[in-house]
């Protein structure tokens, strides 16, 4: 039973923690989905506010220069001080939302003639967001620097109550010196929300899974029960049938009998025990019952019920405790070969002796 209960909650501890690890992959599958799409929505509002403030100072641009890849990563730029040279950041021009340098030039003419808004860019960006269902709270910085190197700043409310941002960076104009850092705060709820259905899906076999463990658990425990209170009750039958015998043997006021069953074997009813060639055997109380039962009846033969209700006081009995009954009676009586209880059809039994002649002696 220990044994059972053992591996009963290993089962289920090992289908708990096989849910949460899945749970767990579609967690971080989530949460990288979700970045992944932030920051292209991010690069598509830079691309698209870009290009709308283009069109309205007249630029346009197209998109067949040459790529910057191809170029030394110099800029010699004639400002009224002169001829600067400029250098521009490798990793930074990766960055870049463009790869022409017909395109960066314009979005740097741009940046100069109207300049971007932080809150409009988050605006846009958290529009974006939404159509998507990415429910996070998010900000920008926008930073310039001139050509003499000093930087300008502009951002929008950061949002402490949520954990570490993550942040995207990209740069604009054809020396990188536009600087856009977009950061989103989320919460592990928002990440459940971006693609809800698996987690239903593992919560659904979660609570099927318990409904059946609990509903098998119960009806285990039931027959449990009824086969404790079947051997209880049979316990008690046996109990008071044997209070009975004793009752019956004590206020007896006759000589019990003897019977002679063989030459080699006598059974002492009043004793319960049998006497074989001198040697005694003791015989338990149903024993001694059940064979003065065959003695007494005609032609020694007595049907299950009345077997039943010898011995347990009823028509009806457990077949396991009938079984076990017959069996020892029999084992005991098997020290005379001559002797046997035979099953005459499936409702008769009959006490069988070597020859038909015995004696029955109630005075010694």
């Amino acid at each position: 039973m220990k044994m059972r209960k053992t591996t009963r909650l290993l089962g289920i501890g090992l289908i708990t923690i096989s849910l949460l690890l899945i749970a767990i992959y579609f967690y971080q599958r989530n949460e990288v989905a979700m970045c992944a799409t932030a920051e292209k929505l991010f690069v598509q509002v830079l691309k698209e506010e870009i290009q709308r403030k283009g069109k309205a100072l007249g630029l346009f641009v197209t998109s067949s220069g040459v790529l910057t890849d191809t170029l030394p990563l110099i800029l010699h730029i004639t400002t009224q001080e002169g001829v600067r040279t400029y250098r521009i950041d490798p990793n930074k021009s990766k960055k870049n939302i463009s790869q022409h340098l017909q395109e960066r030039s314009c979005h740097s003419v741009v940046c100069e003639e109207s300049g971007f808004s932080s809150d409009t860019l988050n605006l846009l960006w958290t529009s974006k967001l939404e159509e998507q269902f990415v429910l996070i709270k998010s900000a920008i910085r926008v930073s310039r620097t001139n050509l003499n190197g000093r930087a300008f700043f502009a951002e929008t409310k950061m949002h402490d109550t949520y954990q570490p941002p993550i942040s995207f960076i990209a740069y604009l104009g054809d020396r990188c010196e536009i600087e856009v850092c977009g950061f989103f705060f989320y919460s592990w709820f928002t990440v459940f929300l971006f693609h809800l259905f698996p987690f239903v899906m593992i919560v659904g076999i979660a609570i099927t899974l318990a409904i059946l463990f609990y509903f098998l658990f119960r009806a285990k425990k039931r027959l449990l029960l009824a086969q404790v209170s079947e051997e209880c009750l049979m316990a008690e039958r046996e109990r008071e049938q044997q209070e009975k015998l004793v009752n019956t043997e004590e206020e007896e006021e006759t000589t019990p009998l003897v019977y002679i069953l063989s030459p080699e074997l006598v059974f002492d009813a009043s004793q319960r025990q049998l006497i074989f060639n001198g040697e005694v055997r003791r015989l338990s109380p149903q024993i001694c019952t059940l064979l003065s039962a065959f003695l007494i009846a005609p032609d020694y033969t007595l049907t299950r019920s009345e077997i039943s209700e010898h011995l347990w006081g009823s028509k009806y009995s457990a077949k396991e405790s009938f079984r076990t009954t017959l069996f020892r009676l029999r084992k005991a009586l098997s020290i005379d070969t001559s002797i046997s209880i035979r099953k005459l059809d499936s409702d008769h039994f009959q006490l069988q002796l070597a020859k038909c002649n015995y004696d029955q002696i109630t005075k010694l």
